[in-house]
C-alpha cells in the first residue's frame, strides 16, 4: 500500500500502533528477538541530530519516537536505516544474548535428567489410572535407580568419599522393598525436575563460552591476504607476516602495521577514543580500530590467539573468595553426616526398624538447601531480565556479594554521562551564537550520511540545524578535520592541547576552529558522569566497596572529571592504563583474597574483565557487542544497578544462610515424625517440599522493589 503524503512509511515487518503529530509508535517482533538489531536501531536513532527522543521496549518490541513536525518526510528514511543492518564487514557471529531453556536442554545431562524424570512421572500417572502390578512397578523403579547408582559408584572411585546422593538411593531402595514403588517414583520425579534445571542454568566457568565466541569469530571472518600468496584466510588461520588490504569501513581485528598508503581511523572499540587519526606507512593499528577513509596495505604482527584482548586461557575460581559459615560447614557435613546416616539407615533396615531407616535416609537437608539457593538466584535473574539486565551465570549473583573493589573503565563514564560541548567564539569572528556547534553537528551528519559512521553518537550532544557540509578531510595529518561547507566556506577543526588560559581544558582538550589563519573560536568539551554514577559512588561507600577508575588518558583530566563521585582515596584513579596495566591492577587487588568486579566494554578492558571475579559490561550500542558475550553481567545505562546487584547478592546470601536453619529444622521434625510412624512415606516425601516453598517466599521478599532501593546499609554477609 502506498502511504499518503502525511503518513510515515514504516518497514514491512513493523506494525503501526499510533501516528500522531510529532509522535509515532510501532511494534516489531524483531526488536524482541534480535539484540543486534536493537543495538543498531538505537545507534542509528541516537545519531540523528533532529530527533527529539525515542524509547525501545525489548519486552514487547515497541518503538516510540518523538520528532519535529517539519521532519516527518525524513522519518521514513531514518526508520529504513534503523531497521536495516549495515553490511560493513562480514557478519560477526555474536549470539543474541538470550539464554533459553531449549538451548540448555540440548546439553546431554539436562536431556537425560528430563527424560528420566518424565518416565518416572509417566509411570506414576499410568499407575493412578490403570494400576500396574506391584512387581512390574517395583522393577521399573529399580531400573530408574541404576543411573543414580552408577553416578554414586563413579563419585566414590574418583573422590574416595560417600556423596549425599547415596541417602536418596537408600531411601528409594527401602520404599521399593516395602512395596511402595509409587512413592519412590514421586521422589524421583521431583528430584529430576530440580536436577534438570540445575544442569541447564549452572554452567560453571565461562571459559568455554568465551573460547567458543573467539572460535566463531575466527572462523566467520575472512581476511583477503595479498602476500606471501593471494587468497582468503579465516581469521584464526592468519599468521604474523601475512599482508592484506584495508579500506573505508574495515574493522581491524589483528595488530597490524601499515606498509603503504594512508588510513583515517578512530580507536572507539579499542579504548573508547573517538578522535580521528591519520596513519601512514610504519604506523601500527590495534584490534578494534575502524577505518573511516583511505586505503592501505597492512602486515599482520600477531596471530589472533596471541592477542590478550581475546581472552586468557584461565579464569580465577570464585572458590578462592571467603565463604559463608554455612558454606564452610557443608564440607564437614558431606564428609561426616552422609556416611553416618547411611550406616545408621542400613543398620536399622536390616534390624527390622523400617521407619527409623526411612527417617535416617530422608534426613538430607543439604540438597533441599542447594535447590532453594538455586531457585532464589534463578528468580532474581528473571526479575533482572524485566529491568533489561542480563546475568549469564547464577553463580555471579553469589560472587557479587563478596566484591570489595569495583574497577570502572573511564570509557563507561563517557558513554553514561556524555560530553557537553560549550562554544567560545572569538569576538573578532562575528559568528552568530551556536554556529560552532552547528558546524560540529554538520560534521556528524556528513559522516552518517556518507559512510554511516557516527563517530560521536550519544557522547557528544549537538544541537539541531547543522551546517551543510560538502566535503570532509583530515587536516595536514594533525588529527583534525578540514571542512568545506556547501556555501564554499572552509574551516579547520582540530584538538588544541595548549589553548588560551581563558578556555577551560580540565577534562578534555578543546577543539580549535579556524578559517584560514584566523581563529574563529573554541569548543570546550566538558565531561561529567551521569547522576547514576554519583548515586553509585555513594551507594558503594555505604556498602564498604572501593571504587577504582582506569583510563588510557592522563591521570589529571580523569581525576578532574570524576570529582563529582567524591572518591575517598584519590590514589584509586589510574591514568595511562592500557590492557596490561588494567589486568595487573585486578591481579594486585585479588592478591589478598579480595573480590573484584570490573566494569568495561572496550577491547582494552577485556583481559582485566576476564580476570576479575565478576565482569560487568555496559550496553552501549554496537560497541559492547563483543563484551556482552563474554561478561557475566550486562547492565543498561543506569550505573546504580551495580550497587543494587551487590546489595541484593549480600541479602540473598544472608537469607540463604537463614533458610538453611529453616530447612534443617523441618527435616529434623519430618525425620522424627517418620521414625515415630506419625506420617506415612508419601507424606514424608511431600513434607520435604514445604520448607522450599517457605524459603522461596523469603527470597522473593529480598528481590522485591530492586530499582527503588536508595540506601544500602546492610552489612556484608559473614
Amino acid at each position: 500500500m502506498t502511504p499518503s503524503p502525511t503518513q510515515v512509511a514504516i518497514p514491512d515487518h513493523c506494525t503501526l500502533v499510533s501516528d500522531l503529530p510529532g509522535r509515532i509508535r510501532m511494534r516489531s517482533e524483531h526488536l524482541v528477538t534480535s539484540a543486534v538489531l536493537r543495538r543498531h536501531c538505537r545507534l542509528t536513532l541516537y545519531s540523528c541530530h533532529w530527533l527529539v527522543s525515542f524509547r525501545i521496549n525489548p519486552l514487547n518490541g515497541s518503538l516510540s519516537i518523538r520528532f519535529p513536525d517539519g521532519q516527518r518526510q525524513e522519518l521514513g528514511l531514518l526508520l529504513k536505516d534503523a531497521f536495516e543492518l549495515p553490511k560493513l564487514v562480514p557478519a560477526v557471529p555474536i549470539s543474541e544474548g538470550h539464554f533459553s531453556l531449549g538451548e540448555g536442554i540440548k546439553k546431554l545431562n539436562s536431556r537425560q535428567a528430563l527424560r528420566h524424570g518424565g518416565v518416572a512421572a509417566l509411570l506414576v500417572g499410568v499407575d493412578l489410572l490403570f494400576p500396574i502390578p506391584a512387581i512390574l512397578l517395583s522393577g521399573a523403579t529399580a531400573l530408574l535407580l541404576l543411573p543414580l547408582m552408577g553416578s554414586i559408584i563413579q563419585h566414590v572411585r574418583q573422590r574416595h568419599d560417600i556423596p549425599a546422593d547415596s541417602l536418596d538411593l537408600g531411601f528409594s531402595t527401602v520404599l521399593i522393598s516395602q512395596g511402595l514403588a509409587g512413592e519412590a517414583l514421586v521422589d524421583l520425579a521431583i528430584g529430576d525436575a530440580s536436577t534438570a534445571l540445575q544442569r541447564v542454568f549452572l554452567q560453571g566457568s565461562l571459559d568455554p563460552l568465551a573460547r567458543g565466541l573467539v572460535d566463531r569469530l575466527g572462523q566467520a571472518i575472512t581476511v583477503p591476504i595479498t602476500a606471501p600468496w593471494a587468497g582468503d584466510k579465516q581469521l584464526l588461520e592468519v599468521k604474523a607476516g601475512d599482508r592484506y588490504k584495508a579500506e573505508s569501513q574495515t574493522l581491524i581485528y589483528l595488530n597490524s602495521r601499515i606498509l603503504s598508503g594512508e588510513l583515517t581511523v578512530f580507536n572507539r572499540l579499542v579504548d573508547g577514543e573517538w578522535t580521528p587519526r591519520l596513519l601512514r606507512a610504519g604506523d601500527c593499528l590495534q584490534p578494534g580500530s575502524f577505518v573511516i577513509q583511505g586505503e592501505a596495505e597492512l602486515e599482520v604482527e600477531l596471530s589472533m590467539l596471541s592477542h590478550a584482548i581475546y581472552g586468557p586461557s584461565h579464569r580465577p575460581s570464585g572458590a578462592r573468595l571467603e565463604q559463608s559459615r554455612v558454606q564452610k560447614g557443608l564440607g564437614l557435613y558431606k564428609r561426616l553426616m552422609a556416611p553416618a546416616l547411611l550406616a545408621c539407615g542400613t543398620y536399622w533396615y536390616f534390624s527390622g526398624a523400617i521407619q527409623r531407616s526411612l527417617s535416617a535416609f530422608q534426613f538430607n537437608p543439604l540438597n533441599d538447601w542447594q535447590s532453594s539457593n538455586l531457585a532464589s538466584r534463578l528468580t532474581a535473574m528473571a526479575e533482572l531480565r524485566l529491568h533489561s539486565l542480563q546475568v549469564r551465570d547464577p553463580d555471579s549473583l553469589t560472587i557479587l556479594g563478596k566484591v570489595s573493589h569495583v574497577v570502572i573503565s573511564r570509557s563507561c563514564l563517557d558513554q553514561i554521562g556524555g560530553i557537553r560541548p560549550i562554544e567560545h567564539p572569538q569576538p573578532a569572528s562575528r559568528l552568530a551564537k551556536g554556529t560552532l556547534l552547528r558546524l560540529l553537528a554538520g560534521i556528524q551528519r556528513y559522516l552518517v550520511t556518507q559512510d554511516s559512521i557516527p563517530i560521536w553518537s550519544s557522547e557528544l550532544s549537538l544541537g539541531e540545524d547543522p551546517l551543510p557540509v560538502e566535503s570532509l578531510d583530515l587536516k595536514n595529518g594533525s588529527g583534525g578535520w578540514r571542512v568545506r561547507l556547501a556555501d564554499g566556506q572552509v574551516f579547520d577543526v582540530a584538538e588544541q592541547a595548549n589553548p588560551p588560559a581563558s578556555i577551560p581544558h580540565d577534562h578534555l582538550n578543546p577543539l580549535e576552529i579556524r578559517q584560514g589563519d584566523q581563529v574563529m573560536g573554541y569548543v570546550e568539551l566538558r565531561t561529567s558522569p551521569d547522576p547514576s554514577w554519583i548515586e553509585l559512588g555513594k551507594a558503594l561507600g555505604e556498602l564498604d566497596v572501593a571504587i577504582h577508575i582506569v583510563g588510557s588518558g592522563k591521570r589529571e583530566p580523569i581525576a578532574k572529571m570524576v570529582e563529582s563521585l567524591e572518591l575517598p582515596d584519590p590514589s584509586n584513579i589510574h591514568g595511562e592504563f592500557g590492557w596490561a596495566e588494567r589486568l595487573e591492577l585486578v591481579q594486585q587487588l585479588q592478591a589478598d583474597g579480595s573480590g573484584v568486579a570490573y566494569v568495561g566494554y572496550v577491547l582494552n578492558d577485556m583481559p582485566a574483565a576476564f580476570q576479575a571475579d565478576v565482569s560487568i559490561s555496559v550496553d552501549v550500542d554496537d560497541d559492547s557487542a563483543f563484551s556482552a558475550e563474554i561478561c557475566d553481567v550486562v547492565i543498561d545505562q543506569d550505573a546504580a544497578w551495580i550497587a543494587r546487584l551487590i546489595d541484593m547478592s549480600r541479602r540473598l546470601e544472608a537469607t540463604a544462610n537463614s533458610n538453611f536453619g529453616l530447612i534443617g529444622i523441618t527435616h529434623l521434625l519430618s525425620a522424627a515424625a517418620t521414625a515415630s510412624a506419625l506420617i506415612n512415606p508419601l507424606q514424608t516425601v511431600l513434607l520435604a517440599d514445604l520448607p522450599l516453598v517457605l524459603a522461596e517466599l523469603r527470597n522473593l521478599a529480598v528481590i522485591a522493589n530492586l530499582k527503588g532501593r536508595k540506601r544500602f546499609n546492610y552489612p556484608r554477609a559473614a
